[in-house]
């Protein structure tokens, strides 16, 4: 199971940015962080949003996205949705 955040994985760092300005604008408590290694490989830069605002996120972002992520309790990073899925978080 999720814990309170998700981290949101994109294809470059302008992509990150712009979903950074465009999160901030609507009122979405964004935090940029470095991209875990344990991600593997993307931009050097990702998302953390809460759990309450992943639909918006996912809403307002849309194929910017390249992988959300979330962490279980032991703190190990899995894939809760990229293109290849056909459900949402």
């Amino acid at each position: 199971m999720c814990i309170s955040e998700f981290i949101l994985v994109f294809h470059n760092t302008g992509d990150a940015i712009m979903a950074e300005r465009k999160l901030l604008d609507s009122g979405v408590d964004v935090r940029v962080m470095p991209t875990p290694k344990a991600i593997g490989p993307a931009c050097g830069m990702c998302l953390r949003i809460n759990r309450e605002e992943i639909h918006k996120a996912r809403m307002m972002l849309g194929k910017t996205i390249r992988e959300i992520f979330c962490r279980n309790e032991r703190g190990e990073a899995f894939t809760v949705w990229n293109p290849e899925f056909k459900t949402n978080p």
